[in-house]
């Protein structure tokens, strides 16, 4: 079985985007994003502009989430226990590699930031850690550059890297059982070839709109038992 998570929003309690955005973003924000909330520009078009316009070090990035953004409760224990059974687990983010990674420190994961990267990870046979696939981002001197390292049918509208792109990649078993979790438009493309849904937030209220069956996501700890059995 695989399982596929959204980052901002769904592991986390808070956007971590949208919070250093908030204090590091030199201009409005808000009207980029709702840009791409209207199909005006794509997620990788958004995202660039974003890192165009903000001006923060790595230090102040990491410093800044450390205080203002936390994992959701049970995270860390879904993720184990998902490993234990033997299931594949990918965390699939529009978001960038220079905010996520701090959340997994001591933790056994495979980080692809580009298609080689993924590829590579596709023909592994043994799967033992979480998969973490996101955009590349760097710093220098508080200059903040986006690499579209996700080009062409790698992306789409709601997301770059285009997480429906990324699940065929990784499921070639057509046997394949396929649970994703997510909270945001980001998450469309995903849910939208996978077997079972857990949603929460302005994605659960998309699916309820054009009558996509999901269940909602309560807490990780919920989750567990459902899946495994196991209460936490």
């Amino acid at each position: 079985m695989w399982i596929f998570l959204d980052f901002d929003g769904t592991i986390t309690e808070q956007d971590a985007c949208d919070t250093i955005l908030a204090q590091y973003c030199n201009t409005d924000w808000e009207k980029i994003g709702s840009m791409w909330s209207n199909n005006l520009i794509d997620s990788a078009e958004m995202h660039n502009q974003f890192c165009q316009n903000m001006h923060a070090t790595t230090q102040e990035i990491h410093l800044s989430l450390k205080k203002l953004v936390r994992l959701r409760s049970g995270v860390h224990f879904f993720l184990n226990q998902a490993l234990q059974h033997k299931h594949k687990v990918c965390i699939i983010s529009s978001g960038w590699d220079i905010y996520i990674k701090p959340f997994f420190e001591g933790i056994n994961h495979y980080l692809a930031t580009d298609i080689s990267q993924l590829q590579n990870y596709s023909l592994l046979s043994n799967h033992k850690e979480i998969l973490i696939v996101a955009n590349h981002v760097t710093e220098q001197v508080g200059k903040l550059t986006f690499h579209n390292n996700f080009p062409g049918d790698w992306s789409c509208q709601t997301s770059s890297p285009c997480k429906a792109k990324v699940i065929s990649t990784l499921c070639r078993n057509e046997n394949d059982i396929k649970i994703a979790l997510g909270d945001g438009k980001s998450d469309i493309c995903m849910v939208e070839v996978v077997d079972t849904i857990y949603a929460t937030a302005t994605l659960k209220k998309s699916l309820e709109t054009i009558g996509l069956k999901h269940s909602t996501f309560i807490s990780f700890d919920k989750l567990t038992e459902d899946l495994f059995g196991i209460r936490h």
